[in-house]
């Protein structure tokens, strides 16, 4: 009898996490040309790599609550980050960080808020697309939901600074953040209790 989810090789990793960017980017560049959307700009300064550092540590500290503190959120987290993980070595994660980070945020909050109108409701849209992406089976909503809500962050820091920059750093920093911290100490410490 064959697993449902086979594991993936590191190549197979890495090269989804490469794709999905790629595809993002390009869905993104061809909505801005097809609908003229003006996006939002990469405007850059220390200050507001700072509220990103900030915002991705706040976003890395409450995922590791939630996870210490919600079995089924800890567990749909387990079951999407070991297919993620398990396969890379020591140091991948900043391409866990890196790419998703860049390309998720230039489609997200950089094309889809001002695609969509800039508001609250580009913003809900937004963030939900966004979580949806990250549900790969129906067991794994906490975890989609909780994409959901840090969507919502990324996108009201992009809406308040005017800038792209806040989010992706925000991004980055949350990804390699929680990549590092589930390899170095996620589920192994918990297989007695599932």
């Amino acid at each position: 009898m064959q697993p449902e989810n086979p594991p993936l090789t590191r190549t197979q990793v890495l090269a989804a996490i490469a794709l999905t960017a790629l595809a993002l980017v390009v869905l993104g560049t061809t909505w801005m040309r097809l609908l003229r959307v003006a996006p939002v700009p990469w405007r850059f300064s220390l200050g507001l790599v700072g509220e990103g550092l900030a915002l991705g540590g706040a976003i890395a500290l409450a995922g590791a609550g939630l996870y210490l503190g919600w079995e089924r959120y800890r567990r749909a987290a387990d079951s999407y980050l070991a297919r993620v993980l398990t396969p890379l070595r020591p140091g991948d994660e900043i391409w866990l960080g890196l790419l998703p980070g860049l390309s998720e945020e230039f489609l997200f909050r950089g094309v889809a808020l001002p695609g969509l109108g800039n508001g609250a409701l580009a913003l809900i849209l937004s963030s939900s697309i966004f979580g949806l992406l990250h549900w790969a089976e129906r067991r794994q909503w906490p975890y989609s939901l909780w994409a959901i809500a840090v969507g919502f962050g990324f996108g009201a820091v992009t809406l308040t600074t005017g800038s792209l920059v806040p989010a992706i750093v925000a991004h980055v920093t949350a990804n390699t953040l929680a990549g590092y911290v589930w390899r170095t100490r996620g589920p192994d410490r918990n297989q007695g209790e599932n």
